[in-house]
């Protein structure tokens, strides 16, 4: 097969340029293949960008609802309870003295230890107090309740049955609820 007519330096040739040819048509695929690829991506690239940014500027508008209603909630909270401060704190000369609430509840509760009081508004018009201490007797834990009910107009003072069950050292949780209308 190597019998050919041509000369051996026009042979050398024309097989370099067969390999040029054969290297130049793989090359040409190539760059096809990845122009067609390119054409056929192109839209779902412009389709992800757009969805993309769209989801940024969703996020970035819930970022900003949440920080205002998180902004009016922590505002509102501040103003409530500076309210609940000047109804429960009343200031004379600089000094800050206890509340009449807190004042008319540790003066009623004669020879009963008080460990806490827990005062806050329900609504506009009453005040509701949780108080949990011990009581030596339980004829000392139903005085109080009478004590408690007798102090002020609207007064009404819940004492769990169950802690009626021992005779002393009663540790009990009495919920006091004030509606006066003003």
């Amino acid at each position: 097969m190597r019998h050919t007519l041509i000369p051996i330096t026009l042979r050398r040739s024309l097989r370099h340029e067969y390999r040029i040819r054969a290297s130049t048509v793989l090359l040409f695929m190539i760059a096809t293949a990845f122009l067609i690829g390119s054409v056929f991506l192109l839209p779902s690239f412009i389709h992800a960008s757009m969805e993309k940014s769209s989801a940024d500027k969703v996020l970035a508008e819930l970022n900003r609802s949440t920080n205002a209603k998180a902004e009016t909630s922590s505002t509102a909270d501040l103003i409530e309870k500076a309210n609940l401060l000047k109804i429960f704190n009343d200031t004379s000369r600089g000094k800050t003295e206890y509340s009449s609430i807190i004042t008319s509840l540790v003066g009623a509760r004669g020879d009963i230890s008080i460990t806490s009081i827990e005062v806050s508004r329900t609504s506009t018009s009453s005040v509701s107090a949780i108080i949990k201490g011990i009581a030596p007797t339980r004829e000392e834990l139903l005085s109080l309740k009478d004590r408690l009910i007798a102090s002020a107009d609207g007064n009404k003072v819940d004492v769990p049955i169950s802690l009626l069950s021992k005779v002393k050292d009663i540790p009990f949780s009495l919920s006091i609820i004030n509606e006066k209308t003003r």
